[in-house]
């Protein structure tokens, strides 16, 4: 197959964003500088683009872009990119300055102020280097239409040895499947659609006679109805979204996070997402509200969606 429809949720996610509001997460790594240098002191660009393009068999949406259907008379498609080139996604900077924790800030933030070029792959990679303590920083920024947070660090350990290798890995050859073009696409797609609505005619009959799909309709329709009367209380927090980013980083020993994981009988994510709820309710607790806030938050979704591979949904 020459094209993958995104998920339902992603296709969410593509609609909601726009210059001012980017669904573009990163990850920040540090590494020793020395292996990363040369005998002149410059990093090896050209050896950690060949180590990166040798990486991305084990995750192949690394090389592909997002087509949208003519009209959008259905949900953009993943196709290879025919014209896809590693150093157009891996790239070297020095920080300016004295290389400090707040010049790593600055520059983090500028980068993932920047959009990300939707007629390519929707990533890219930074080797910063001039750090004061002589490490070198890595920064993955991916669409999160291509990852949640747990998957982008699967995606960052996709490039990480967790030994020296002695010899560098060749990348293997790699053919882009040709993309169909928009008039395809266009086809393709509503002839998807006239096959779900027959089917969907086929079994409303059926359907409407089994009083368990009756009773979980109305179930719907009543949730629809409280989540159109409802409206976001305004919280300390709530402001403007505006196109600039402003990061910052702290550190919990993984063992501590672990150990939680386990305790509970959880996931990571949960873990994770517990804390930012714990530290918004920490932020609130002298704030009145009017009801409590709810929070809609986007996943990772491993293998559950129609199709069968990684995306989204929503929690």
């Amino acid at each position: 197959m020459t094209h993958e429809p995104v998920s339902q949720a992603d296709a969410t996610l593509l609609c909601a964003e726009d210059p001012s509001a980017q669904l573009q997460i990163g990850a920040l790594c540090f590494f020793e500088g020395a292996p990363l240098r040369d005998d002149q002191g410059r990093l090896r660009i050209d050896d950690l683009r060949t180590h990166v393009a040798a990486r991305l068999a084990g995750s192949p949406r690394f090389r592909q872009r997002i087509a949208p259907v003519p009209f959008d008379v259905a949900r953009p498609a993943w196709v290879d990119d025919e014209h896809f080139d590693v150093v157009r996604h891996i790239h070297a900077a020095r920080l300016p300055g004295a290389g400090e924790d707040h010049d790593l800030r600055r520059f983090v933030n500028d980068i993932l102020d920047t959009r990300l070029d939707p007629a390519h792959p929707l990533w890219d990679m930074w080797f910063i280097d001039g750090l004061a303590d002589g490490r070198v920083a890595g920064l993955l920024r991916v669409h999160h239409v291509m990852a949640d947070g747990l998957t982008l660090l699967d995606a960052a350990l996709l490039v990480l040895d967790m030994e020296p290798q002695a010899d560098p890995e060749e990348p293997a050859t790699w053919t882009a499947r040709a993309a169909p073009c928009p008039a395809e696409l266009l086809v393709r797609s509503l002839a998807d659609r006239a096959r779900h609505q027959l089917g969907f005619a086929l079994s409303t009959p059926r359907m409407l006679l089994d009083p368990r799909w009756m009773l979980g309709a109305a179930r719907t329709l009543v949730g629809l109805r409280d989540v159109r009367s409802s409206t976001a209380p305004a919280l300390p927090i709530t402001a403007r979204i505006g196109p600039h980013r402003d990061v910052s980083w702290a550190s919990l020993p993984m063992a501590d996070l672990l150990a939680v994981k386990r305790a509970r009988g959880t996931t990571l994510n949960d873990v994770m997402l517990a804390i930012a709820a714990g530290a918004v309710q920490k932020h609130l607790d002298d704030t009145e509200l009017d009801r409590r806030p709810r929070v809609l938050v986007p996943v990772g979704n491993v293998g559950a969606d129609e199709q069968g591979s990684a995306g989204n949904r929503f929690r």
